[in-house]
């Protein structure tokens, strides 16, 4: 099915680019200097989403934006051969940039084509932390005979295979998404700005682990694990926001880092669907990570800055606040798996 050749494109991606990433934790130990980079790149990155997904919709070229931010994965790689730390965070970027111009794109395609939004993003969900665990384990395994940069340029050959796979995407259109639910675009950017701040970013969250790589490749394991479950309690997992909000203290204390990964699935599956449930357009899913970029800014520079109680407090507010934002269900529309409003 379609949503298994996205999730093969998706896991080959976060494979280069969650080994690639894995690397900053271990080598800037600063945590302002951590949160600084997490959310900036971030914030950048989601920011951009918000044109990209419009320039999608006007253009009709989902597809072609989707090819082009996939294709900017290559940076990681590239950067292991530039004998300078610094190359490292420029890959951080660019492919937060590549991501930014996909993202809006590549959901539209999933939520035009395929019948059951949630269970299609939690697929691909599933796939992509596949690539997220194994891409960090294998740069920690080969790093110890090829060093750091040698094993990065081994990422080259998934990097190719997965340009081969987008090519068996061309020609396929976004089509817009019957809406279910009424969601006003100003709500849909509240929402997403909370959650948004409201959670550690997955760069941060590992930042108080003894073993940062190690931790990361556990994170996103807990994060395919809970995109499945998220998938089955759609959409009342959408109400449970405020239960993850004890995830943000994995910055500050090791043994919450498993909770990040059920935040990071909440995020990328949860919202992805009710998004899909809202008409699904590439502008609407562009506002919403646009919001979520500048609420991911604003976390990365003041959660760092906050003692274990008042992250928690922090993180419980905003996240309970995002609940009063959530969409209403569409009169005379046939709803999926249980909305009820």
């Amino acid at each position: 099915m379609l949503e298994y050749l996205f999730g093969a494109i998706s896991m080959l991606a976060d494979f280069v680019y969650e080994g690639g990433r894995s690397v900053i934790p271990a080598e800037v130990r600063d945590l302002g200097e951590l949160g600084l980079i997490s959310g900036t790149s971030e914030g950048l990155g989601y920011l951009l989403r918000a044109l990209s997904g419009l320039l999608a919709d006007r253009l009709g070229a989902h597809y072609a934006f989707m090819f082009l931010g996939y294709s900017l994965v290559i940076a990681y790689p590239l950067a292991a051969l530039v004998p300078s730390f610094t190359a490292f965070l420029i890959a951080v970027v660019v492919e937060r940039i590549g991501k930014a111009v996909r993202s809006p794109a590549r959901d539209a395609l999933v939520a035009g084509n395929v019948e059951d939004p949630a269970r299609a993003f939690a697929v691909i969900e599933v796939m992509d932390q596949a690539g997220a665990v194994s891409g960090p384990l294998a740069l920690f395994l080969l790093s110890s005979s090829l060093g750091l940069r040698g094993a990065m340029v081994v990422f080259f050959i998934p990097y190719f295979i997965m340009i081969i796979l987008l090519l068996k995407l061309r020609g396929l259109k976004a089509r817009p998404r019957k809406r279910r639910v009424e969601w006003r675009p100003t709500s849909v950017a509240l929402y997403s700005f909370l959650i948004g701040a409201s959670f550690a970013q997955p760069v941060l969250s590992v930042a108080s682990a003894p073993q940062p790589v190690l931790a990361y490749s556990a994170v996103m394991l807990i994060d395919a694990l809970a995109s499945a479950a998220f998938s089955k309690l759609y959409p009342f997992a959408l109400y449970l926001a405020p239960l993850l909000s004890l995830s943000s203290l994995s910055a500050k204390v090791w043994y919450f880092i498993p909770l990040a990964g059920v935040a990071i699935a909440y995020t990328e599956v949860v919202v992805r669907a009710v998004i899909a449930e809202a008409g699904g357009r590439g502008a609407l899913y562009g506002l919403a990570y646009a919001s979520m970029g500048i609420g991911y800014l604003a976390g990365g520079l003041v959660i760092p800055k906050l003692s274990p109680l008042e992250i928690a407090l922090y993180s419980l507010s905003l996240s309970s606040l995002a609940l009063l934002a959530l969409p209403r269900k569409r009169p005379g529309a046939g709803l999926q798996k249980g909305w009820s409003r």
